[in-house]
């Protein structure tokens, strides 16, 4: 009998490699974006003076430094949590493409294994549905063709090579018959 799939608890780390991968770029991306940002204003405000009143004391500077020094200062927090907002958010979304990569890889695995009960049961939003329709197609062709197979065998005379037939064709794991399709 074909394994309805259930979701048992909720794992966004599914392909850890991909998914850090991808969370890394991303991350990496974002810090580019930042330092680029910051090196353009830092050329453009470079030949300003600013003066500032900071605890009673009078501070005359550079403008670009005494505005990244105090971003720093006051921002740095703000940069963490913007990390790591920036590293979860790439998780949950990588989690819509490595989801259904484990799901073809299990699946062709137990193809592989002779098994051709496993179908492919995608999410809503999940990357990858029409390979998965594809994948259960072949399936499913490929049990009706191994259960006609089984039917033209039994029709052939008692030989050694019909009982070699029989013995191959036992190996597959079928799913039961179904009128409905999939």
């Amino acid at each position: 009998m074909a394994k309805k799939f259930q979701r048992r608890k909720r794992n966004y780390l599914i392909n850890k490699d991909l998914q850090g991968k991808l969370s890394l770029q991303y991350l990496l991306l974002t810090i580019v974006g930042i330092l680029l940002f910051g090196g353009f204003f830092i050329l453009s405000a470079n030949d300003h003076l600013t003066i500032s009143y900071e605890n009673d004391a009078i501070k005359v500077g550079n403008t670009s430094s005494m505005l990244l020094a105090e971003f720093i200062k006051n921002e740095g927090l703000f940069l963490l949590l913007g990390g790591l907002f920036i590293i979860i958010i790439t998780i949950v979304w990588t989690h819509r493409i490595a989801g259904p990569l484990y799901r073809f890889e299990q699946t062709l695995a137990a193809m592989c294994e002779r098994d051709l009960n496993q179908r492919i049961f995608l999410r809503k939003g999940d990357e990858g549905k029409e390979l998965g329709t594809l994948i259960n197609s072949l399936n499913q062709s490929l049990g009706r063709d191994i259960e006609q197979l089984k039917v033209f065998s039994e029709n052939l005379t008692e030989s050694a090579e019909k009982q070699q037939i029989q013995e191959l064709l036992n190996r597959f794991e079928l799913p039961e018959k179904t009128d409905q399709p999939d």
